[in-house]
């Protein structure tokens, strides 16, 4: 009498593939495609668990770029980047928030950092949503380790991994499905939207100075706030320099710092319609800065609102190392976030220190300006379905 052998696929040995729950009548070519689609998949806007599921969907909720309480601790600290007021010129927005907190097991000090968006690629990212355990995050609070504050989008309450869209499908024979091409409804567009993340590095000071171009003739402002659009034409700063010398006294009126000309200024361009999501200003304050004082009250608000940032957490540092009589014991994450403090902090003292960036000199200024903008699918685009289609 034979013996009847079972013929199973196993999910931890097909990859990505066991999130398709009929990947045992696929061909090989098809797999092969849903699992390399499956790994260059988007954060889209309207994602949605699929109706009939693996089982495998849970198991990779799991694994995503969150951010949760690396270990058992108790929280000592919470630093925000930018601290909000109501008092005019202070920054709309804080990007980021600093948890400092003491690890339960080793009594070592370490951080974590709560951001607005996750980027992992030169241009794709993702805005981060807020879990239910978020407001657990207060000081003296303690909080058992893998607790999530922040997780992707794609993730659905419940821990399922929306990787795509639940649609109705129509197999028709037109001119638009030649080639393995997908027609599409109009209205389903905005829902396969996704964000990309831009940087743009600009330094000025020295040899030139930013145009007006985002404030009016009572205040100077050479870029957009955090959460405000890039202009129309795209332009998200211009320089103009002193070296030229056809420089008229009137190129430097109110009135013609807000024009640009295009002949001349350098201009720093981003994608129009794009939303600031972060900025950094780095400034040393024995840099040479030949523009004039009202040019600097919108770029000084940052660097000073970064002082103030560096100065509570060495103040953080200062604190523990009274109360541990010198032994605290720093994490390198931590430890290194006070360097950087203390280079900040101690620029005006008498500890001078000369910022560069891969050994060169920095300029008086050097801003870091990242922004996000949502990107509707059209014509062209790739689009696939879970059987590599």
């Amino acid at each position: 009498m034979s013996r009847v052998q079972r013929n199973e696929l196993y999910p931890e040995l097909l990859g990505n593939n066991s999130m398709d729950p009929f990947s045992a009548y696929v061909s090989a070519s098809r797999a092969q495609m849903f699992m390399t689609h499956l790994g260059q998949r988007l954060c889209i806007t309207g994602a949605t668990p699929r109706n009939i599921q693996s089982g495998s969907e849970r198991e990779y909720g799991k694994y995503t770029f969150r951010v949760e309480m690396p270990e058992d601790g108790t929280i000592l600290n919470i630093v925000p980047r930018y601290r909000q007021s109501y008092s005019q010129g202070s920054i709309p927005g804080n990007m980021e928030t600093f948890v400092i907190y003491e690890n339960e097991k080793t009594r070592e000090v370490d951080m974590f950092v709560l951001s607005d968006y996750c980027v992992n690629h030169q241009y794709f990212g993702f805005k981060y949503k807020r879990t239910n355990d978020f407001n657990q995050i207060k000081p003296l609070a303690r909080i058992p380790k893998g607790t999530v504050f922040l997780d992707s989008p794609s993730i659905t309450d419940e821990g399922d991994y929306a990787y795509g869209l639940q649609c109705n499908i129509a197999y028709m024979t037109v001119p638009g499905v030649a080639e393995d091409g997908i027609v599409v409804s109009r209205d389903l567009l905005p829902k396969l939207g996704f964000r990309t993340y831009e940087t743009r590095i600009i330094e000025w000071g020295k040899d030139c100075f930013a145009l007006n171009l985002y404030g009016d003739e009572k205040k100077y402002k050479s870029f957009p706030d955090m959460g405000e659009m890039i202009r129309d034409d795209g332009v998200v700063m211009a320089l103009r320099s002193y070296d030229r010398p056809d420089l008229a006294i009137v190129e430097q009126s109110v009135d013609d710092c807000m024009k640009i000309n295009h002949t001349f200024d350098e201009k720093i361009y981003a994608p129009p319609g794009g939303r600031v999501a972060s900025i950094r200003i780095h400034h040393h304050l024995d840099d040479t800065n030949i523009a004039d004082k009202h040019m600097d009250g919108h770029t000084q608000m940052y660097d000073q609102a970064n002082r103030q940032f560096c100065k509570q957490i060495v103040a953080i540092w200062t604190d523990l190392k009274k109360k541990t009589r010198n032994n605290v014991k720093l994490s390198e994450r931590f430890g290194s976030l006070i360097t950087q403090c203390l280079s900040v902090t101690t620029d005006d003292g008498p500890e001078k220190l000369h910022k560069v960036h891969q050994k060169a000199p920095l300029n008086a200024y050097r801003i870091e300006i990242t922004f996000e903008y949502e990107i509707i699918p059209t014509t062209g685009f790739k689009l696939t379905d879970t059987a590599g289609g």
